[in-house]
């Protein structure tokens, strides 16, 4: 039981399957050349619209450039800080040593003061104690020599 011989059509090889045409290897590299450039500028454009995160992150020594310049103003900030409270200090030390001078410069004063009230004080006892010995005096003489006269 063989199958009849039938016609082949144009283009058919003898298993009834279609011949494989050749094509030139330039052809064939030029079809390449041409998918792959649309493959790559689709993948652009994809990539353009919807970027991937590993895209956007900067280079690993751009990043510790960064950091250091954050890292040193940092350490400018905290240098400013420190020299404003230790001139902070010094001015409230200052204050203290000026009111600390006041207040021996009032002490002072208060001495002077209370010397000054305890010599009135002295002064005043002695002329009362001069006043007391003369009006202790008999005043008849006096009065008696006003009178003869």
């Amino acid at each position: 039981m063989t199958q009849p011989n039938r016609r082949r059509v144009e283009g058919e090889g003898p298993s009834g399957k279609p011949k494989a045409r050749r094509v030139s290897p330039r052809k064939e590299l030029a079809v390449v050349t041409l998918g792959m450039v649309a493959a790559i500028s689709g993948v652009g454009g994809l990539l353009a619209a919807n970027p991937p995160s590993w895209a956007n992150t900067p280079e690993p020594a751009a990043v510790a450039v960064e950091q250091t310049t954050v890292q040193q103003e940092a350490a400018r900030e905290a240098a400013a800080r420190a020299e404003t409270a230790r001139q902070e200090a010094e001015q409230a030390v200052a204050g203290q040593e000026g009111a600390e001078q006041a207040a021996a410069e009032q002490y002072a004063a208060e001495q002077a003061a209370a010397q000054a009230a305890q010599q009135a004080a002295a002064e005043q006892a002695a002329l009362a104690q001069q006043q007391a010995a003369y009006s202790a005096q008999p005043r008849g003489n006096a009065a008696a020599v006003s009178q003869g006269s």
